[in-house]
């Protein structure tokens, strides 16, 4: 393909049908040219020299143009015959590309919503969580199988790795714990917080009385044991809010807003939601 035809529906590099569909389908919608595609717009019975019937004429070949254009080589060998009925290329197209086995049936959908999984964090975590959407959704447009927000929801957790297992935790306890957008947008927070603490860290070696890790203005280094397991620094015990500091569970209203989290929240189910291996400071 050439630069132009990126947006091409084609087996090279990579079968491309669902990407291809999504923009061929909202092109049509845009020129008025989606219900000649999907066959919802029969031919008139008024005659070929009336003006409804050169309308619907119009349409037809525009949409059939639309197609056309919108294919690679490879792929008119599937449509020719077709030339006048674009709702029939168009059905033939999806029977060609969604029974493959390769990039549209139940079950290769279903496995790559199983098994979706964010390893790489110089990826946006946003275009993670998009693509597990858009297997949900590609599962109901095409096999009417769609699995619930629920069912989202509980992929997008365990696809995650384990810094972010105490967020999970408090949102499993949320009254929002079934609510798909505000899990989204609190996981898309959580990711902007860690990037945050992880630009503000210098990392450096030393003796065993140093931390493994420090702010740039503290060296201060917190003896409570769970802090230390964690290697975390910039406090002291006695201002530690974690388990066994001198300040347990007064958490501070930034540590609530940074997770959205109620700042009324009681100490006791914020705590219920925690495992004693990961650990903020104050």
């Amino acid at each position: 393909m050439g630069k132009n035809d990126t947006y091409k529906l084609s087996e090279i590099p990579v079968p491309n049908y669902d990407a291809w569909e999504f923009r061929t389908r909202i092109s049509a919608q845009s020129k008025d040219l989606l219900e000649t595609l999907l066959d919802n717009d029969p031919e008139p019975t008024t005659g070929q020299n009336g003006k409804i019937w050169k309308a619907w004429k119009s349409r037809n070949d525009a949409a059939a143009e639309l197609l056309v254009k919108a294919l690679d080589d490879d792929q008119l060998i599937h449509i020719r015959g077709l030339e006048t009925e674009p709702a029939k290329m168009w059905e033939r197209l999806k029977t060609v590309h969604e029974t493959t086995g390769v990039t549209g049936s139940a079950t290769d959908l279903w496995t790559r919503f199983h098994t979706a999984t964010y390893t790489d964090s110089s990826i946006p975590l946003r275009n993670h969580i998009s693509t597990i959407r858009s297997y949900a959704e590609a599962l109901d447009r095409l096999h009417s199988d769609k699995p619930s927000d629920t069912q989202i929801i509980a992929r997008i957790f365990t696809s995650l790795p384990p810094s972010y297992s105490t967020i999970i935790k408090i949102l499993k306890n949320s009254d929002n714990a079934d609510n798909l957008d505000y899990i989204t947008e609190r996981i898309l927070a959580e990711e902007t917080t860690q990037k945050s603490a992880d630009n503000s860290v210098i990392r450096y070696s030393g003796s065993v009385n140093h931390a493994l890790m420090a702010t740039p203005k503290s060296t201060l280094v917190c003896i409570n044991p769970v802090c230390k397991t964690a290697n975390r620094v910039g406090h002291v015990i006695e201002n530690c809010f974690w388990p066994g500091g001198g300040k347990e569970g007064q958490w501070p209203e930034w540590w609530y807003k940074s997770r959205g989290i109620p700042a009324d929240s009681s100490t006791s189910a914020v705590t219920a939601t925690l495992v004693s291996g990961d650990h903020y400071v104050l």
